[in-house]
């Protein structure tokens, strides 16, 4: 393929992202569709900010309401309430913004590749994980999930009281904090297809190339974005008194775990893709330096001067490529990775400091 031909299947897969990849994730969606809806009800063009606050109040009323018809108080758990209700307005518009992080990272690919095969694969992955039944299913899972969890501290000692609006409040809340994970889960492996495909890296130091550096970018902001949702979903949890009962205790620890697994996932299975690439690369690079030392080394009797000055050229860029480093990760990267492991285990255990809990004496029960 010329560089014509490839530089117009660049243009067309740049338009299907900026098109349809937001359009595909079930949060995003239903977001754009009720922006739209109110727009269209008070005629005029109203914010993503404002969208998730209309969302927000209106799951707090039904809530309310609920609570209104059954006869069940809702003022002791109104800031309950209030939190969930703020995370399921407020998810789709992170979940936005990771969306653009992500259709970022996908339009610089572009400017990188070297074959049109990495296009196609690309889209042929994006096309197949955010398709809406595996969405509304991993939704749906969490919802179960979080249903279970309230359950869970009704039986237990929960230090708030559990009514019918707490159900439907975490229901509404686990449904679009799912898709939001899910696209957490997700986003990672979108390199997976590509990890074996060729791209324009520097050859002397493949690792020093700007598509691994903007990658390494992208995917540490996006991680700190993950540290800080997971950070405001524990503040809920120390709301509930975490370490005051078993039960309490074992769903914050293992929201945290949870936490602390994804932002893992989400620094090192990217990174681990991208030294692939260069380790590809690099092989591909030693292999042809390797050739033309070969072709000029047919017979040692007839090296003459030039061609021995020749090799011990090739051979010192043979040394530097292979001496150069094939993973991605840099020191600042590692502190980045660092910084968000500990935004939610600090936000975890503030809880100690914030209900002046004994430790002690919750291990020794």
């Amino acid at each position: 393929m010329d560089k014509s031909d490839l530089a117009q299947k660049q243009e067309e897969y740049a338009l299907w992202i900026n098109t349809t990849f937001e359009n595909r994730i079930l949060d995003i969606y239903i977001h754009n569709k009720v922006r739209a809806l109110l727009s269209k009800l008070i005629r005029r063009k109203i914010s993503t900010s404002f969208t998730g606050f209309i969302c927000s109040v209106f799951v707090l009323v039904i809530c309310i309401v609920i609570s209104i018809i059954l006869e069940q108080p809702y003022i002791p758990i109104i800031f309950h309430l209030l939190l969930v209700a703020t995370a399921t307005g407020f998810t789709p518009i992170i979940a936005k913004i990771g969306s653009r992080k992500s259709n970022q990272l996908f339009l610089e690919i572009t400017d990188y590749i070297a074959d049109e095969e990495i296009l196609v694969l690309n889209k042929r992955w994006i096309s197949k994980v955010y398709s809406p039944a595996k969405q509304i299913i991993a939704s749906l899972l969490f919802v179960i999930l979080g249903v279970t969890m309230v359950k869970i501290l009704e039986i237990g000692d929960s230090t708030i009281p559990i009514y019918v609006s707490s159900y439907v409040a975490v229901a509404f809340a686990s449904f679009v904090i799912g898709n939001g994970i899910y696209l957490v889960l997700t986003i990672p492996s979108l390199l997976f297809p590509i990890r074996n495909c060729r791209f324009i890296l520097f050859p002397l130091s493949p690792v020093d190339s700007p598509f691994i550096a903007k990658s390494v970018s992208a995917f540490s902001k996006l991680i700190f974005g993950y540290a800080l949702g997971f950070s405001l979903v524990l503040i809920e949890l120390i709301y509930l008194n975490p370490f005051s009962s078993e039960a309490t205790m074992q769903i914050a620890l293992g929201t945290l775990i949870f936490g602390l697994f994804l932002i893992s996932y989400s620094f090192l299975l990217p990174n681990y893709f991208l030294s692939q690439i260069i380790k590809n690369e690099k092989t591909r690079i030693l292999k042809d330096l390797q050739g033309r030392i070969m072709e000029l080394y047919v017979d040692p009797q007839l090296l003459d001067a030039k061609k021995t000055n020749d090799i011990k050229a090739i051979t010192d860029v043979y040394e530097k490529v292979k001496a150069s480093r094939e993973y991605p990760i840099k020191f600042s990267g590692f502190r980045s990775y660092i910084t968000s492991l500990l935004l939610p285990i600090l936000s975890f255990f503030s809880g100690f400091v914030n209900w002046e809990i004994d430790i002690s004496n919750w291990l020794a029960q």
